[in-house]
């Protein structure tokens, strides 16, 4: 089940079976192996969810039957397709919020780099009118 669900996915979402091999560090008779498993190590259902850009319960469908019933598969495939446009807004919207924060950080850094230039010519101005 889980195995038929990630090549529902990848098709789905137009990712050939040499890029999921490549990204998973296997080879491509590996990834159709995977593609008839029923169950499948943790470390790769995080990939992949990284790689097609799901959350890894998606993966889980015939779960979801279960846990929704008398909801039909396009209309959780719907909400599920919404589900992760949202997650991928807030992604990039937390993206641009830290790339915002980096750029404030170096702002302030060059002030206080240009301050410190300036208190330093100001000592030597003191210095100097001590003499």
């Amino acid at each position: 089940m889980i195995g038929e669900n990630i090549q529902k996915l990848s098709v789905k979402k137009g990712i050939s079976v040499p890029f999921l091999a490549d990204n998973l560090g296997m080879s491509v008779q590996n990834v159709y192996r995977l593609f008839k498993k029923q169950s499948i190590e943790s470390k790769h259902l995080v990939r992949l969810s990284e790689i097609l850009d799901v959350p890894v319960g998606l993966f889980f469908s015939d779960v979801m039957d279960k846990t929704f019933p008398g909801k039909s598969k396009i209309e959780l495939e719907k909400e599920l397709d919404q589900l992760s446009s949202e997650y991928a807004r807030s992604d990039k919207a937390r993206y641009e919020q830290i790339q915002y924060l980096k750029e404030q950080v170096n702002f302030y850094r060059e002030q206080a780099e240009s301050l410190k230039t300036i208190n330093e010519q100001l000592r030597k101005i003191i210095n100097e009118s001590n003499k």
